[in-house]
């Protein structure tokens, strides 16, 4: 993967991500490191789940609805105030298409409101609200803080503001609705615009995302490496509306408890999230996993999976080098040729099968998992297990690497990835081993052929390098692989075919990742150079 990936070596990558920081906000509180900032938000969470239930076990739930009234007028002057003022000594005078960072107070306002946010929590849990408590609702009120810290530390203001704006303007909107919502059933009948709070909400993500996009197309003094952190976040949330919206206001359904607590809810984010109970949810999810994948090495919990790859990361950043470090490196030429063509022959194996008995009789656009033990579909079971043992395999690449000490090669975006790959794919083998997700792996595996021959001829030395004119097209065909599965995935949020789009919202967000980071190394190494 190394010819697809930018290098970043990972010996001074910590001290020069933390040398590129703005020294104007170094006395701004928890700006000096992110361990505050994370320790607040497990704190956060562990209240959430654990500490705030427990306190109001034996208690009967409080009468707060004038202090709900008060926050939600608060939160609409605040968010009022920092975009007024970003409208008018920022946005007023910025380039809309490309900005540098030059601001730093109204960031980091828009920063300290990410934790006001949390009282949101706090109230569902002093009235006993907990099955407004879901896995979405904490999931985004713990990210936001994490993501505007990064931003405030090291771009606070320019182009980012422009998100920070989007949202403070919509913030607005909503907690007027819900201030208004508060006061009692006398204001129904003037708060017939619920829905469009969701239209707003799904526009800031449209407009925000094509802002963010931008900077890939710009040439300007903005760290672009910001832009792999955050837009993947603007798509998970943008499909996760979308898809509430189709649900609530595009699909008749009969009306439920949850869309009555729905409409006089005082929380900013639950009008839009599914509520998801914290109670049952590790035991409901492991009851809907396929059991005939039961007694496969690997497979009956995720902790050896997390373990690997913890280990993978420690040998890979410090072990390893640690190791080779008063050592010549090895000559293992022969092994990495006899690495490439075993992959070769396994990935050619599981794309020849996969395609055979599976998407050569598969629906296209949406198929769903088969769940029966007929011959086919265990068969395809056994092969999207092989495909996730693979990407164990593939750490092989990372141990040559060490033994030949090409520790440049080992970037932060080469463990990035083959950490991820195994991590990704185990949820995949466990509860849905075929069907719509196995579009991803034969793709994967074409692709793995192709790049796996390219290595193998560039293992044989020098003589072979005039064959090889076509290692640009290595990346392009990358990026049109993660093109092409990012369609697959969102086609089936809108066609129901059995398949658990649920599922989409977890795979989504990481094709985003490593699409526009190919598509990045592609400019990079290949347009620029032409230029």
């Amino acid at each position: 993967m190394e010819t697809t990936i930018s290098n970043i070596s990972t010996s001074t990558f910590f001290e020069d991500m933390w040398e590129l920081r703005d020294r104007r906000l170094d006395d701004y509180a928890t700006m000096n490191s992110p361990l505050c900032v994370l320790m607040v938000c497990c704190f956060y969470v562990l209240f959430s789940f654990y500490i705030g239930p427990w306190l109001m076990e034996n208690k009967r739930p409080y009468n707060i609805k004038p202090v709900i009234i008060t926050y939600n007028t608060i939160m609409v002057v605040a968010n009022g105030y920092i975009f007024v003022q970003g409208w008018r000594y920022g946005w007023s005078e910025y380039k809309l298409l490309c900005e540098p960072v030059d601001a730093i107070n109204l960031t980091y306002a828009y920063y300290v409101t990410k934790y006001l946010d949390w009282f949101d929590t706090m109230f569902m849990i002093l009235r006993k609200k907990y099955t407004h408590i879901s896995i979405l609702h904490l999931y985004h009120h713990g990210i936001m803080p994490l993501n505007s810290w990064m931003i405030v530390r090291y771009l606070p203001g320019g182009h980012m503001l422009f998100g920070g704006m989007l949202n403070t303007f919509v913030h607005v909107v909503m907690y007027t609705y819900y201030t208004l919502a508060a006061l009692g059933p006398q204001m129904q009948k003037y708060l017939w615009w619920k829905r469009y709070i969701t239209l707003m909400q799904m526009t800031q993500f449209i407009v925000g995302l094509i802002h963010m996009f931008l900077i890939l197309t710009c040439d300007f003094d903005f760290p672009k490496v910001i832009f792999y952190s955050i837009f993947p976040q603007g798509f998970l949330f943008l499909i996760l509306f979308g898809n509430f919206y189709l649900k609530t206001y595009t699909k008749k359904q009969p009306v439920t408890h949850s869309d009555t607590v729905m409409c006089c809810s005082n929380s900013s984010m639950e009008l839009f999230y599914q509520n998801v109970s914290f109670s049952n949810l590790y035991d409901d999810i492991w009851e809907r996993r396929d059991k005939r994948m039961d007694g496969y090495l690997f497979m009956d919990s995720p902790i050896p999976v997390v373990l690997m790859c913890v280990v993978y990361i420690l040998f890979s950043l410090y072990i390893g080098p640690w190791f080779m470090k008063n050592r010549k490196p090895y000559n293992v030429k022969p092994l990495v040729i006899i690495f490439n063509i075993t992959m070769t022959v396994v990935n050619a194996y599981i794309l020849i099968l996969g395609w055979r008995y599976g998407w050569s009789k598969y629906k296209w656009m949406c198929e769903p998992v088969d769940t029966s033990d007929s011959t086919e579909a265990l068969l395809i079971t056994k092969l999207v297990y092989y495909y996730f043992l693979t990407k164990l395999i593939d750490w092989i690449d990372t141990l040559l690497f060490i033994m030949r000490k090409k520790f440049n090669h080992v970037s932060i975006l080469h463990v990035y990835h083959h950490c991820c790959m195994p991590f990704n794919i185990w949820p995949i083998v466990r509860f849905l081993p075929g069907g719509h997700t196995t579009f991803l792996g034969v793709l994967n595996t074409f692709v793995h052929i192709i790049m796996h021959s390219y290595y193998t001829m560039s293992a044989f030395g020098p003589k072979w390098q005039k064959f090889l004119w076509w290692k640009k097209y290595l990346t392009i065909m990358q990026i049109v692989q993660f093109v092409l599965i990012g369609l697959h995935f969102i086609y089936s949020l809108w066609k129901d075919c059995g398949f658990p789009r649920k599922s989409i919202y977890f795979y989504f967000p990481q094709v985003i990742i490593m699409c526009t980071l190919f598509g990045n190394f592609y400019t990079k190494a290949y347009k620029r150079k032409q230029k």
